[in-house]
């Protein structure tokens, strides 16, 4: 009977490569920064409305939870965005007559409906490595943001509580994906900016020119984005 010996002298070359290209695809931090492009919709009771545009600029890092990866392939990890920007583009609503006059009369041009967000983001996330250097990332995060609407010289403002899910495909240090957004029924304070200066009308009545004018919206966003994992 022929009998095949295995070399063992092989196995701690083996053992060495493996480790170095663990050392390769898992030495860094897992810093992210990412710049996005979205898709956004803001919904109320009474109207609908799609962005021209809108971008997005996040930053953080992934604090993963074990130092070896299970199965010698994938991290779960806790992701901690610093700072999360949204800025959309609305088209303007219909204007009335009265609106049209007043801008033409001042001279400003119908800039349209602005929305912005800024806050900072926290959840779980888990980073597989199938094969070389190439990473996927799932995660989810919850961000509590302040978000702003601009529609003429009126001012809406409220806190409001985002959620985040998203697949990132990263190879070395670029990186890009996919990700949702989106908050519940958001209550904006109204702010009427026209009226800083003039707080009394043609009939000497005083108005509040902080005077809060309950708007509720729903906010949804796709975000195609590409970034730098380091």
């Amino acid at each position: 009977m022929l009998m095949v010996q295995s070399d063992s002298s092989d196995l701690p070359q083996l053992d060495a490569a493996r480790e170095e290209r663990m050392q390769k695809v898992w030495k860094r931090r897992g810093k992210y920064r990412s710049v996005s492009y979205g898709m956004q919709t803001m919904k109320s009771n009474s109207t609908d409305m799609k962005s021209d545009m809108a971008f997005g600029l996040t930053t953080g890092c992934t604090y993963y939870l074990h130092k070896k990866p299970l199965a010698g392939i994938m991290k779960f990890g806790l992701d901690w965005s610093f700072l999360d920007i949204n800025v959309a583009k609305y088209p303007d609503l219909p204007a009335s007559e009265n609106t049209q006059t007043n801008n033409a009369d001042t001279g400003m041009p119908n800039l349209g409906i602005w929305q912005l967000e800024a806050g900072m983001s926290v959840g779980p996330s888990l980073t597989v490595n199938p094969v070389d250097r190439l990473k996927l990332k799932l995660y989810f995060r919850v961000t509590p943001s302040y978000s702003v609407m601009i529609q003429d010289k009126e001012l809406y403002h409220h806190y409001a509580t985002f959620l985040n899910a998203g697949l990132s495909v990263s190879y070395k240090i670029i990186s890009c994906g996919i990700e949702t957004r989106w908050c519940g029924p958001t209550n904006y304070d109204g702010v009427a900016m026209a009226r800083l200066n003039n707080v009394y009308d043609e009939e000497g009545n005083f108005h509040d020119p902080f005077e809060s004018i309950a708007v509720k919206m729903k906010t949804k966003t796709l975000r195609l984005f590409i970034g730098l994992q380091f």
